[in-house]
């Protein structure tokens, strides 16, 4: 395994000093035309793209020969980011694949990127509090916080780990990043999930918007199915630490779960930023519809 982490790390290494040496374009490509003028035959060339669009509002904008250098120069360092990060989701295949296989034989792995993202302590960016807010309304609840991530989610009431949100009452609107880290920390993100839902189904709470890492998991699958929506965020999200430093290199991707009878206030929102689905039959408390 350490060469394979290695291998991440290298390429992470690699991402960063390739967007530090200029423009990156990515799915676009060069392409040579000819066009007939009063005085003869001539040659142009013209980016063109399958995906988006340019800057330019189309998919096809004409590059002048003063540009054409630095036009490729973008385009070379695009695909060589997108092979690297080809590269580092494969090689975190084969990492996960070794540690489920060493956790079924009651090995228990930590940490093995030595990452930050593996501590307990990381906090929603402000700009996604922002986006909640708009959908519930009012945060009166976050189960799962402490003094530093309040000096911007400010929920109305929240928990700290001393408190212990699992065992305390929930009601209102709640939005809960729950722990990460160990394998017994992250089962905590499990049992706020399994709570979130049972206290909906309970109408206890009103609402709730879950930010969990995404997962194969069969528990995760499961429990996506009695939710109202899922953003499945299409970035990285670069969490805030301890230092209220931003990561800088996230290594897991997320989704943003709704529990509420305003999916499409939901979708409005958040598909700026992932992919949306409606469940088209999710639990509703009584007397509320969709």
């Amino acid at each position: 395994m350490p060469d394979l982490l290695n291998r991440v790390r290298s390429a992470h290494k690699k991402i960063a000093q390739l967007e530090t040496q200029g423009l990156c374009l990515f799915d676009v490509w060069l392409e040579r035309k000819q066009a007939t003028l009063v005085k003869g035959q001539t040659q142009y060339w013209r980016l063109r793209t399958r995906q988006g669009k340019l800057s330019n509002g189309a998919k096809t904008q004409y590059v002048s020969s003063v540009n054409l250098k630095a036009v490729r120069a973008a385009i070379a360092r695009g695909r060589k980011i997108t092979e690297l990060k080809r590269d580092i989701k494969n090689t975190e295949r084969r990492i996960a694949a070794l540690i489920r296989r060493a956790e079924t034989r009651g090995i228990v792995v930590r940490n093995v990127l030595g990452d930050p993202d593996s501590s307990v302590e990381y906090y929603t960016p402000p700009l996604y509090i922002d986006m909640v807010r708009q959908v519930l309304g009012t945060i009166d609840l976050d189960p799962a916080s402490n003094e530093v991530a309040q000096s911007w989610i400010q929920a109305t009431l929240y928990y700290t780990k001393e408190d212990d949100g699992l065992t305390q009452p929930w009601s209102g609107n709640l939005y809960i990043n729950p722990p990460y880290g160990s394998a017994e920390v992250r089962l905590m993100a499990q049992q706020f999930f399994d709570k979130a839902i049972a206290e909906y189904q309970a109408e206890n709470i009103t609402s709730a918007i879950l930010l969990l890492n995404r997962t194969e998991a069969g528990w995760y699958k499961d429990l996506q199915r009695q939710v109202s929506a899922i953003c499945e965020v299409v970035k990285r999200i670069n969490f805030i630490d301890q230092d209220g430093i931003p990561q800088s290199s996230p290594r897991y991707y997320s989704d943003f779960l709704y529990l509420g009878k305003n999916p499409l206030k939901f979708k409005g929102i958040f598909s700026t930023i992932g992919e949306i689905r409606i469940f088209d039959k999710p639990y509703l408390p009584s007397g509320q519809d969709g």
